[in-house]
């Protein structure tokens, strides 16, 4: 069995706010086997992996981290046909990447939207911005010819503050989450089903974003 699947199941189950006890009773088994099943200490059976998967409406592949597709034939944006015109003379690595970094940024600030995270959108566009600055800066070190005048920092400061307030950035966020909570500052959801209902179109590219990036972080 999947190493993923356990935390798959319990994402799921606490994505709807549901209890062990709620779901246990409607897939047909004890509460403290699903227990075992969402910390992986017991592997399930094919009969209990097909009625989670129809319970929760996803496909089996996802529920055991083979796919980042919660339900079958949700076009992810690797599979959305171009135009012809789209890929010529550029990389389609390139344009896929731009589509679904835009994607992925919409749904984002589109989340943010609400009242209540006015300072916590404005901290999360300097984080980003940051990043951007830093993409560029060492994309400029494979042109020895790039514009010396158009920026101000020289390198060692770049490198050493640049990372310094990127994660000065990351903190404020953290801060701003943490009071967010305390609060019960936000109106709207921001589980799974809220957002692939409001970001109909661009939902599978965010969601494909977010499986890479953690895809990433377990293989260091």
């Amino acid at each position: 069995m999947s190493s993923d699947f356990p935390r798959v199941l319990a994402l799921l189950r606490k994505e709807r706010g549901l209890t062990q006890k709620v779901v246990a009773q409607a897939l047909g088994i004890s509460q403290a086997l699903l227990s075992h099943y969402e910390n992986g200490s017991r592997e399930p059976g094919l009969k209990f992996l097909c009625a989670a998967a129809e319970y929760y409406n996803v496909s089996a592949d996802y529920l055991l981290g083979l796919s980042s597709e919660r339900r079958p034939g949700e076009v992810l944006p690797e599979t959305t046909a171009q135009p012809d015109n789209a890929l010529r003379g550029r990389s389609a690595a390139t344009v896929l990447g731009r589509t679904m970094t835009q994607s992925a940024v919409g749904v984002l600030f589109g989340l943010m939207e609400q009242e209540a995270l006015r300072s916590f959108a404005g901290c999360a566009q300097q984080y980003l911005g940051m990043a951007i600055y830093k993409v560029f800066r060492h994309l400029t070190q494979a042109d020895p010819e790039h514009l010396q005048g158009l920026f101000s920092l020289p390198e060692m400061a770049f490198l050493e503050a640049g990372n310094a307030a990127q994660q000065l950035s990351e903190l404020q966020l953290k801060l701003l989450a943490a009071r967010l909570a305390k609060d019960h500052a936000l109106s709207e959801p921001l589980g799974y089903e809220a957002i692939r209902t409001r970001f109909t179109r661009d939902a599978p590219a965010f969601f494909n974003v977010l499986k890479r990036a953690e895809d990433q972080i377990r293989s260091i």
